[in-house]
């Protein structure tokens, strides 16, 4: 686990979607969707399923134009912050989504929304970019580490952002890192909390016989930059890193800037 400054100031900069919609949860309906506190309950899901070759354009257009009819669908399950990505692994396209469930009736309110015909429509357009479009490439892969990190920071709407990210994970330290992530020291969640990230999970995929770690987190401080020196200048993560970075593998990109993470690119937001 560590955090890419360089992903999350650019992203910021260069105007990464921001998180401005409504939440059915908000107390106030004018603050961003995540700006209320972390609930607790909340069931977290992300899926990796591999798309076909020279699809990611039509894959961008499609996500673009979510039709009214099926985001109505998710809120009403109680679905948020649902988030999709698209990277390339091993030369191959891949969308990532990322999404959280508030119910109480996970399965039986999916059934409910499949049933419906907008979903139906909707999900075969989808199905059509998929390399093996069977119901089970949409399955969770796996958490390794969840922090709610700063839960009750409200964002500054203009320097909130939502940042995923990917890095590889090398078989033989599988254990090691997973140990880490089961025990992670009070002194890198603190220093988590305190440079302002919050709702950080970590997700553990295989895909084509090679494991990838998928993250997700989201910036709520006012400073990016400052926040990120603070948390790099942190003994307790030097420390810290010198144990989560022996265990990664870098995608390319990411290895010939020095980095551990490389960033995803997010194709659709849906509050």
């Amino acid at each position: 686990m560590r955090l890419i400054p360089v992903i999350i100031s650019t992203l910021l900069l260069l105007g990464a979607p921001l998180g401005y919609a409504r939440s059915p949860q908000a107390a106030d309906p004018h603050l961003p969707t995540n700006a209320t506190r972390l609930m607790t309950g909340v069931r977290r899901h992300t899926s990796i399923v591999e798309i076909k070759t020279g699809r990611m354009d039509a894959c961008r257009k499609l996500f673009a134009a979510v039709p009214e009819e099926v985001g109505a669908l998710y809120h009403r399950v109680r679905i948020r912050n649902m988030t999709r990505y698209l990277k390339e692994l091993g030369g191959k396209p891949y969308l990532i989504t990322y999404f959280e469930y508030v119910g109480s009736d996970f399965a039986g309110d999916i059934a409910r929304i499949e049933a419906a015909e907008a979903m139906k429509n909707w999900r075969k357009s989808v199905e059509e970019l998929l390399v093996s479009p069977q119901a089970r490439v949409w399955e969770d892969v796996e958490e390794v580490f969840y922090t709610e990190g700063a839960a009750g920071v409200l964002p500054v709407p203009e320097k909130y952002a939502r940042i995923g990210m990917i890095t590889g994970l090398k078989p033989e330290k599988e254990a090691e890192y997973r140990t880490l992530h089961a025990t992670t020291w009070p002194g890198v969640l603190k220093g988590i909390r305190d440079c302002n990230y919050r709702n950080f999970t970590i997700r553990l995929a295989e895909v084509d016989g090679n494991l990838f770690l998928i993250g997700y987190l989201e910036y709520v401080g006012r400073d990016p930059a400052a926040d990120a020196a603070a948390g790099k200048a942190l003994p307790v993560n030097k420390r810290w890193w010198k144990f989560t970075d022996a265990c990664q593998k870098p995608l390319p990109a990411a290895e010939a800037k020095g980095e551990i993470w490389d960033g995803l690119e997010e194709i659709q937001h849906l509050d």
